[in-house]
Formats: structure tokens, sequence, C-alpha cells
């Protein structure tokens, strides 16, 4: 009887050609380079081409072209789709292994079950073929980052990256490893405000960055802070402003508060009340206040006018530095100090005044009044004796020393300086 086996052989052989042929049109493949379908059939022929096929079969084009492209290294490659088949997605640190050695790196599609590792791989892998990370070697080092997180820490990490891609990126590897964790560990920090804030922290300058860090460092502001920044109503504009009037005032002021000025509700407030009929909403909701007490060094200029029963003792005053660095600018016209900080037209007088240590003040931008735009940083006063139901304040209830007064035109010209 003859021997089978050459046939059986070869039958089989055959088998596993058809198989091949089937899984690599079943790949979806069209439209890629020879160099890319070679790759593809060995990547077939080296492991189980079922799988691969799938796993290609899920990717788009530019996805297929980045993995099947001459760039990756074929065991990047190799230990990628390992990883794929092992959980049925290419998890972050492999993503960010390969990308070290590939410029264009690998995107793969996950299987979008919703789960916060899963969310947190796709979004490195986003970031990784975008322009939202300054180099794969600042993408390693946020896997790492998060990699060393414990628990809830790093749960935390992930989801902050998977909800803000490059910019969550972006966050965890600028800050230190001392405030990432105590601020992934802070229970008054409510995740979704802390995504909200950082979305807005990717759109920061170098210099705004830092100080947005540094807030997130301090144990007493940082839960105002990302709830301010992180509120829907505010712009990364108003935060850029809120972090430059902080670093701004950090000499004169200790800051004890970030608020929303849309959280403020003047008739509630007897500080205002006290002040006006009717009040109205000095703030625009759209940007962030700040609450402090006032240091030693703190000195403030009071623009007013007696004939409108308006006063050197009142509460709403000027930053001293700021006003004095335009007064010394040839290129700044006094007309631009008074739309800068929005000054009543007919104000004719000038009152410098050194503010108690420890005074309540508010900071806030100067919004459009009197026909000008306004923008610059102003103060409210708001000690404790100006809050009186007859709404008469003398100047020696004020919490401030007078320190000279001045006619406006002169003022505001400079001749006084």
């Amino acid at each position: 009887m003859a021997d089978k086996t050459p046939q059986k052989v070869y039958d089989l052989n055959t088998k596993q050609r058809k198989l091949s042929a089937r899984y690599f049109r079943d790949a979806d493949l069209g439209g890629r380079s020879p160099s890319e379908l070679e790759a593809a059939g060995k990547l077939m022929a080296e492991n189980n081409p079922k799988q691969v096929s799938r796993m290609l079969r899920r990717m788009d084009d530019g996805q297929q072209a980045a993995f099947l492209s001459d760039d990756l290294d074929e065991a990047a490659r190799a230990d990628l789709y390992k990883a794929w088949k092992n959980g049925d997605n290419v998890r972050a640190s492999d993503v960010a292994e390969a990308s070290s050695a590939d410029p264009q790196t690998v995107r793969l599609i996950a299987d979008g079950s919703g789960d916060v590792d899963d969310a947190y791989d796709r979004a490195v892998i986003q970031a990784a073929n975008s322009d939202s990370v300054a180099s794969n070697k600042q993408l390693k080092r946020v896997v790492r980052k998060v990699d060393e997180l414990d628990g809830t820490r790093q749960r935390r990490a992930k989801q902050l990256i998977a909800e803000t891609d490059g910019a969550g990126v972006k966050l965890v590897d600028e800050l230190d490893d001392n405030t990432l964790r105590r601020t992934l560990r802070d229970s008054d920090v409510e995740i979704d405000e802390l995504s909200r804030a950082t979305r807005k922290y990717g759109g920061l300058d170098e210099d705004d960055a830092r100080q947005f860090r540094r807030i997130l460092d301090d144990d007493d502001l940082r839960k105002s802070w990302v709830r301010a920044a992180g509120h829907p109503d505010i712009s990364t504009s108003a935060v850029r402003t809120a972090l430059k009037q902080s670093d701004s005032v950090s000499d004169d002021v200790s800051i004890s508060e970030f608020k929303p000025a849309s959280d403020i509700d003047v008739d509630s407030d007897p500080y205002y009340s006290s002040w006006y009929d009717n009040p109205r909403d000095p703030y625009d909701d759209n940007t962030i206040v700040i609450d402090g007490k006032a240091d030693d060094s703190l000195t403030v200029y009071r623009f007013w006018d007696p004939e409108r029963n308006n006063h050197e003792a009142g509460p709403w005053v000027t930053d001293a530095d700021d006003i004095d660095r335009l007064r010394s600018d040839d290129s700044v016209a006094p007309a631009d100090i008074v739309d800068r900080y929005a000054l009543p037209g007919d104000a004719d007088k000038v009152t410098r005044l050194d503010v108690d240590e420890g005074t309540n003040v508010r900071i806030s931008e100067a919004g459009e009044n009197f026909g000008n735009d306004g923008g610059g940083i102003q103060y409210e006063i708001r000690g404790d004796d100006m809050m009186d139901e007859s709404s008469e304040l003398k100047l020696d209830d004020l919490p401030a020393n007078k320190d000279g007064q001045w006619d406006t035109d002169e003022f505001l010209s400079g001749e006084t300086l």
C-alpha cells in the first residue's frame, strides 16, 4: 500500500495557503503599498493569521499605514501585536515603548468598552500620534509616572489623561512627583473639575503654566483653584488672567481662595448692601475673583470725586504698582490708564492708601464701566468697619493710612512721580 503522508502534507499546506489568503483578504488591506503588504504577510506567517487579520481589520487606513510602515522596527511590531492579542487592545506602555523608536508610532482601535484602563490607553495612543505631546520621551515619562502610582491615585491619573488627551499628558509630566501625588490623593478635588482645569492648562504659556503648578502645590489653595479654573463658564483666557493676577499680587496679598465670579451673590452679601441700594453685580460672570488678606506692603490708589458724594474712603481701589508702572511709561497716555481701570471720567482726586496688614481684600479684573474697557487689577477693601448699615464711612474708619492726595490729571500724566 502506498505511503499517503506526502499527499496529506500537500493537502495540509494547500489548505493553510488558502486560509492565509482568505485572512489576508479579510484584513482589508486595499491601498497598502507592496512593502506594507509584505509586512502584513510576514506577521501572519509568523503568528496566528486569523488574529492578525482581525487586528488589521479594526484599524483605519492611517493606523494600518503606521503599523505596517518600514519605519517601525519588526520587533516593535511583533510586540505590539502580542500586546493586542493578550489584552484585545494595545496597552499604553507598549505604545510608549514602540514610539520611542518610531516617530510615526502606532494607533490601534481599542474595544470601546468604556473601561478607564482602556480609555487611558486610547488617549496615550492618540497623543503619541499627534502634536499634543512634545516628544516620545515625554510620553514614556508619563506612562512610567502613572505606572508608579498606586490605587486611587493611579486610577484618577488615568482618568485625567483619558479625558484630556495631550493636556493631561503635559500636566502629569510637568508636575513634580510630590505635587502630582498630593493632587490626585486630595479627596476635595473633583476629578471632573480637575479635567476641565487641565484642558485649560494645555493652552497656557510657560510662565502661566508654572504659576498653575505652584497653586496646585499649595494644599490651602488647590481645591478652590481647581474648582474655579475647572468651572464650565471659565475660559482659558480667564484662567490666564487669574494666574497673572495671583502672581502679580503675591508680594502684597496672602491669597486665601479663588472663586468663579458667578458664585458671588451681591444681594446676599452685607458688604454690598451696606454701601449700595439695589447693588449691581460688579463682576463679569466669566472671570475668577481672588480673596485674601493684605500684607504690610499693600499700597493702592483711590480715584474719587467729592462732587459725586464719592470720597477717598471708598472700597474700590486700583493696584498702585501697576498704576505707577504705567505712569512712568512715556508710551502710555493718561487716557490709556483711565481705560485700563475703567475710571470715572469726573474723578478729579487721587489718594494713595497703605492698607492695614490683615485687612480682607478681594482682587478682580476691572470690567467695562464709564465707557472704558477695563482689564486692570482692581481691589475691594473689605474691612469689617466698612460694613455699617448707615453707609456713612469716614476716612478714619478705613483700614488704611492716607499717604498723599493729587489732582487726577497731573497724577496720570506722571508729574507727581
